[in-house]
């Protein structure tokens, strides 16, 4: 994943899930389809509307309603992007999650079944909550994922452990260790506070530090 996905509009249509550790190994045991999962597939099989309406046709388009209780909570996710719009890289991100969240919740309400399935407060709590914890922790994670080109790399990796050896560091300093471009210094730490491994803080005289 190269840095100027980031900002382009690519990284943020990803949801990345981390899966975790790896499960430990053990024997699959064939247990039969639950009741409830049979159920549901036959109603969707069997849904006059649709896009199975019509395996052989042109299927007809289903509208899904999205309750007030819903809207309110999707309105709180909305709050959450215009927060991020200052940073263009969180801007390009977040720009994404209202979608994602909005697409959630209608497979969480489709799930559930029913003649008319309704985006209600607890399918739009779940796509919201997911949406938010995918935005969030794919964001946390960019700066050990993404790459620009090796010097790029080695220069985010050396003004890091700069910092977090002297605690709180200037430009100054920075640049009298790691000499590079004010433009590559930059990016650089945007690249570091993007994914909250540095931040910045000022001191009483109104001075810029750099901390872990």
């Amino acid at each position: 994943l190269k840095f100027e996905y980031l900002e382009d509009g690519f990284a943020g249509r990803l949801m990345v899930i981390d899966s975790g550790e790896r499960a430990e190994r053990g024997r699959v045991v064939a247990t039969p389809p639950p009741k409830k999962l049979l159920d549901a597939c036959r109603h969707w099989l069997h849904l006059s509307t649709g896009n199975l309406a019509d395996f052989g046709g042109t299927p007809n388009a289903y509208t899904v309603e999205t309750n007030d209780e819903a809207n309110e909570i999707y309105d709180t996710l909305v709050d959450k992007v215009e927060d991020n719009e200052d940073d263009d890289i969180h801007a390009s991100i977040w720009g994404r999650a209202i979608e994602k969240a909005r697409k959630l919740g209608m497979l969480y309400a489709c799930s559930k079944g029913g003649r008319k399935p309704l985006v209600d407060k607890y399918a739009a709590g779940w796509a919201v909550e997911l949406a938010t914890w995918t935005t969030e922790s794919f964001l946390k994670k960019a700066t050990q994922e993404v790459v620009n080109d090796d010097i790029f790399s080695q220069r985010v990796r050396d003004v890091y452990s700069l910092i977090r050896d002297k605690k709180r560091v200037a430009r100054g300093t920075i640049s009298s260790h790691i000499p590079m471009r004010v433009s590559e210094m930059d990016e650089v730490l945007k690249t570091l506070m993007v994914a909250g491994r540095v931040a910045q803080a000022k001191t009483p005289t109104g001075q810029i530090r750099y901390h872990v």
